[in-house]
C-alpha cells in the first residue's frame, strides 16, 4: 500500500528529525508504542504495546504482538488507519521559576495503517524484532506453538 498522508509541518523545524539513522536511535531507546485507533463512538482508543521494528529504503514498519481477540483488534478490522508515538530520554528542566519548568525528550510520532498479519515467514519476522527491541538477542528460535498463539500486528508507518 503506497498511501500517503500528510501531516501537519511541526511548527519547531529546529527540533524535527528526518534523519533514519537518528530516528532508528530513538526508536532503539523506546519501551513501548502507544498506538491510537479510531474508535466507534467518535473517540480515539489509545493503548501502549510491547515493539519491534524496522526499516527498509526510508519506509518504517513497527510490528506488535497481542491475543486473538480484543477491542483493538476489532477497531483495527473496522477501520486499520491508526496514530502512533514512542518517546525516550526523558530529562526534567528545573527553573526556579515553576512556569519555566519544562521537559526535555525525544520522540517519534507519526501515522499509519494498522493490519494483522497472516504470513508465517512475516508473523516469525515480526516477533523477532519484538525480541530483539527488548532483548538485543538477533534472530531468536521461536517454537512453532509461538506462532500460533499470537497474532502479529504490522503498522505500516505513512508519514
Amino acid at each position: 500500500m503506497n498511501e500517503s498522508i500528510p501531516m501537519t509541518p511541526m511548527r519547531r523545524k529546529d527540533r524535527e528529525i528526518t534523519d533514519p539513522a537518528a530516528i532508528g536511535e530513538i526508536l532503539d531507546r523506546c519501551d513501548a508504542c502507544r498506538v491510537a485507533l479510531n474508535g466507534p463512538d467518535g473517540y480515539p482508543y489509545l493503548v501502549p504495546l510491547c515493539f519491534g521494528w524496522e526499516e527498509e529504503g526510508g519506509k518504517y514498519r513497527l510490528y506488535f504482538h497481542c491475543a486473538s481477540q480484543g477491542t483493538k483488534l476489532g477497531l483495527l478490522r473496522a477501520d486499520g488507519r491508526c496514530a502512533f508515538e514512542l518517546d525516550a530520554g526523558h530529562r526534567l528542566i528545573w527553573d526556579e521559576d515553576p512556569c519555566r519548568v519544562g521537559m526535555d525528550y525525544e520522540s517519534v510520532c507519526g501515522l499509519g495503517r494498522l493490519e494483522e498479519v497472516t504470513e508465517p515467514a512475516e508473523k516469525a519476522r515480526g516477533l523477532q524484532k519484538i525480541l530483539y527491541q527488548y532483548t538485543g538477542e538477533e534472530n531468536a528460535s521461536l517454537p512453532e506453538t509461538a506462532l500460533d498463539n499470537v497474532t502479529v500486528l504490522r503498522l505500516e508507518v505513512l508519514s
